[in-house]
């Protein structure tokens, strides 16, 4: 979902969840700080990891998640 404030675009989160996410103070989207203030580790990071790296690539990607052991 597009990080633009739209209340259709909210994710569900629990009230833990929505704490943890107010504590990060990304660099872009609708709760970006200046850089100056914030704790996101991108702007520092060459190469910046997955799965960032994936996300900000021009395709997409989906990660699958299953009880299967591989």
């Amino acid at each position: 979902m597009p990080s633009d404030g739209k209340p259709e675009h909210e994710l569900p989160y629990t009230p833990e969840g929505r704490q943890a996410f107010m504590t990060h103070k990304p660099t872009y989207g609708i709760t970006q700080v200046p850089s100056a203030l914030t704790n996101d580790p991108m702007p520092g990071c060459d190469p910046q990891g997955f799965p960032r790296i994936v996300l900000h690539n021009a395709h997409t990607e989906e990660i699958l998640q299953s009880a299967a052991k591989w």
